[in-house]
């Protein structure tokens, strides 16, 4: 089991790769309204002969994956950022990270935003390859400030 980056910029790049992970991984799907959670996904058509085939999988958000891929969630277990007292903050700050919220992400951390840094950002969470553009882009703003 891998820990989660205690420096955000760090612990961003980390849940990307993660993300990227759970996308390429058939036993996930991605559900930025779920933390870590069991999901039933239709598989088949459903007919008078065939009742739901259905495939289980495990549905996971942003900072969901790093619960599957970095700290080693059980698949398809609800998990929350609570399970992980070590990790609670970060995985709240990830989640904010994941809308743009950098101040609050920060607040999270017990950390004030660095002068001149920008806080204003717009991420697009249906559009995964701007979503993780923009979440890089936050990554690297927060490196520069030595967050």
């Amino acid at each position: 089991m891998e820990k989660i980056s205690k420096v955000l910029s760090v612990a961003i790049r980390q849940t990307l790769r993660d993300l990227d992970l759970c996308v390429n991984d058939p036993k996930y799907i991605i559900n930025f309204n779920d933390w870590h959670d069991k999901e039933f996904v239709i598989i088949g058509e459903i007919s008078q002969f065939v009742e739901n085939i259905v495939e289980e999988k495990c549905s996971v958000c942003f900072a969901g994956s790093s619960m599957a891929k970095s700290i080693g969630a059980k698949h398809g277990i609800r998990v929350t950022p609570e399970s992980y007292p070590e990790h609670t903050n970060m995985l709240y700050a990830l989640d904010h990270i994941r809308y743009g919220a950098v101040e609050a992400a920060l607040s999270e951390l017990e950390l004030e935003v660095p002068e001149g840094m920008s806080t204003d950002y717009d991420v697009d969470q249906s559009d995964y390859t701007a979503f993780v553009e923009t979440v890089n882009q936050i990554a690297n703003d927060l490196e520069k400030h030595g967050l």
